[in-house]
């Protein structure tokens, strides 16, 4: 019979079903990988190319650009912090105070 898989530790042999139970967790846990993780970064990589040839995009823009519904496209900007830098506004100079033509107080 085959010996089971574990880790030695300064408890002893932790099976891994002792281990998952240790975390609280179930043993088929211990195997979990996400598959939005690998789906996040493709769509970064899709973000970025977008970005690329319109800086002004927002999350909006970008989800209707790519066909993708925008709360993913926001979740996924906020998580790779892919948020453009705000453009400043120009300010508009100041009309000159002084008129060109002064009138006389005639009262």
């Amino acid at each position: 019979m085959p010996k089971k898989e574990g880790v030695v530790s300064e408890f002893g042999h932790l099976t891994k079903t002792r281990i998952a139970e240790l975390l609280g967790i179930s043993r088929s846990s211990l195997y979990y990988t996400s598959i939005l993780a690998t789906k996040d970064e493709l769509l970064k990589q899709e973000i970025l190319l977008t970005l690329k040839d319109h800086k002004d995009y927002g999350y909006r823009r970008i989800a209707i650009h790519l066909g993708v519904n925008h709360k993913r496209v926001q979740r996924v900007m906020q998580k790779f912090a892919l948020q453009q830098p705000k453009k400043k506004r120009r300010r508009l100079k100041p009309l000159p105070t002084e008129v060109l033509m002064p009138v006389e107080n005639l009262l």
